[in-house]
């Protein structure tokens, strides 16, 4: 490996988009929870579909965390680290919000 890869070292946009990718898709599942709540029907669907925005939300959280990980002091970046993590917590607090959406819809 030589001396700039090692200077610079992997790439923390692959994660943020992983993470936005995973986002979207706990976010997107709400507009399916929503009218099987509405309808009153199929409780057993809304529950199932609130434990998947749960695991998407994790798997999120994941991401995030392999992210904060590999954001070591010694890796140059050519954004500021506070903009790049700022980007990555809005859209975690995006997944947060829908599975507490989610989990709030199985209550009955």
């Amino acid at each position: 490996m030589d001396v700039i890869s090692m200077l610079v070292g992997r790439s923390p946009f692959v994660l943020v988009m992983e993470h936005g990718q995973k986002v979207h898709e706990c976010v997107g599942r709400l507009s399916a929870l929503f009218p099987l709540h509405i309808d009153g029907g199929a409780r057993e669907e809304v529950s199932q579909l609130a434990r998947q925005v749960s695991d998407l939300e994790s798997e999120a959280d994941q991401i995030r965390n392999a992210l904060h990980e590999g954001l070591s002091g010694k890796v140059m970046i050519a954004v500021g680290r506070r903009d790049l993590l700022g980007i990555v917590e809005q859209q975690d607090s995006m997944a947060d919000r829908a599975e507490e959406v989610a989990l709030n819809l199985t209550f009955r």
